[in-house]
């Protein structure tokens, strides 16, 4: 796959920090960009991270229009990489490892090459596990997967083996976190891989009241628009997990990678009012 139409978008704290800080490298849902994911991935690179996302010129070339043919592709069988970029093999967020490795510091904050998170959200999840599980694995320190858009009705979709995805997870050799919400269309894609992580791991499920589930910031941003929702019970609950202004999943997601990056002890992933469920194994 050729990566030289990408260019790579880092979020760095808005208050630097003295200490070199852990890199987590994040692949955006199919139809957007970073500028998706740009509250959610602040508030988690304000924390104490560097963020990276590897943006594509194609990502929304189809537009709003293309929302209409992918449903009917997908009932055809058709890849969606047909109407927008599309990344679920690992090569993009290795291509932004390599473009990390180059570098001492990101926009005045230095890092730690050694502490690498591989991060997802929906299309997302599958480049993310991808990455995680390649060649790159003993680099991987921690996967944090939010919203899986896997599941063998999405194989021909996406250009992915779910016996093949569960196979990697399967075998992660780094903790990992899965978040999704009580209503989310992703629900059970979600947690059937969490199912097959090994320990550590941990499921997080959000309260549906929760969630900013206006999809004002997909619909200004992406090629998806609340009418989706028409098609699809359950997808602006997927969007408000990681691209609405309303941010929820940077709270767990910076609880886990500092217990698991930062050797940072934790009482709990997120406020209890806002949790529908919670598993640790």
């Amino acid at each position: 796959m050729d990566t030289s139409d990408t260019i790579f978008t880092p979020f760095t704290p808005s208050v630097k920090f003295e200490e070199h800080v852990p890199i987590i490298l994040f692949q955006s849902g199919y139809g957007s960009t970073s500028e998706s994911h740009a509250p959610l991935l602040q508030s988690i690179s304000d924390s104490g991270y560097v963020v990276v996302v590897p943006d594509r010129t194609g990502d929304k070339k189809g537009g709003k229009e293309s929302v209409s043919q992918l449903f009917a592709a997908l009932g055809e069988g058709k890849p969606a990489s047909e109407f927008n970029a599309m990344s679920t093999d690992g090569r993009h967020l290795a291509a932004a490892f390599d473009w990390v490795k180059s570098r001492s510091e990101i926009n005045g904050q230095k890092i730690d090459h050694k502490k690498i998170a591989s991060a997802g959200f929906s299309m997302g999840c599958l480049e993310a596990i991808a990455f995680a599980s390649g060649s790159h694995s003993s680099e991987v320190s921690a996967c944090v997967i939010i919203s899986s858009s896997s599941g063998t009705m999405l194989e021909s979709f996406y250009a992915f083996s779910q016996v093949e995805l569960i196979n990697n997870v399967s075998n992660f050799s780094m903790p990992s976190l899965w978040i999704t919400s009580n209503k989310d269309s992703q629900f059970e894609a979600t947690k059937e891989l969490f199912e097959v992580a090994p320990s550590p791991a941990s499921f997080l499920v959000f309260n549906d009241q929760a969630l900013d589930l206006s999809m004002a910031l997909t619909d200004a941003t992406s090629i998806w628009s609340l009418s989706v929702t028409e098609m699809m019970p359950g997808l602006a609950q997927h969007f408000a997990l990681a691209a609405e202004e309303g941010v929820v999943s940077d709270v767990p997601t910076v609880a886990f990678l500092n217990r698991h990056l930062k050797d940072i002890e934790i009482k709990s992933l997120a406020s209890p009012e806002s949790v529908f469920e919670q598993k640790d194994k």
